[in-house]
């Protein structure tokens, strides 16, 4: 049993949580159960999520709730993530919206990707068809003596 500040202070922490939990955009959110106050705070909060949800490319982006400034920051990001998921051979690369620098950046670091994948290649297998491949110190490797004479 809780003495009544116990049982108020329960009330009081149980409130909180909810409260963060519908700020945060975690666990169950009861809107009937916040403050005019409190719902405005959390309908800025959830702004301020879609928004950075937009402009780091997280879940689904509704461009149409966005102002022409976040539009157009989100645009950027968009434009940046796509250079970069071409430029390092990531999946979510649409090439057809490149403009012509981007495009010649891209398609340098591919053949830069491509020359070191053959250089590494070439090395395991030329690692690979040497028996000896040298990596024995000289003091164990096998020596032909030869007379003196």
């Amino acid at each position: 049993m809780f003495t009544r500040l116990e049982a108020r202070e329960v009330v009081v922490a149980t409130h909180e949580r909810q409260v963060s939990d519908c700020t945060d955009g975690i666990g169950p959110c009861d809107p009937s159960a916040l403050s005019e106050r409190e719902t405005a705070e959390v309908a800025r909060a959830q702004r301020r999520r879609a928004v950075s949800d937009c402009l780091d490319g997280l879940g689904r982006c509704d461009h149409s709730e966005l102002t022409a400034a976040e539009a157009r920051a989100v645009a950027r990001a968009e434009r940046e993530r796509n250079v970069s998921s071409c430029t390092f051979g990531w999946d979510g690369c649409d090439r057809s919206r490149l403009n012509a620098r981007e495009t010649a950046g891209v398609e340098a670091a591919v053949r830069i990707r491509n020359a070191s994948r053959i250089l590494r290649s070439r090395a395991a297998d030329a690692g690979r068809s040497r028996p000896d491949s040298g990596r024995r110190p000289l003091a164990l490797r096998p020596i032909a003596l030869v007379p003196s004479g």
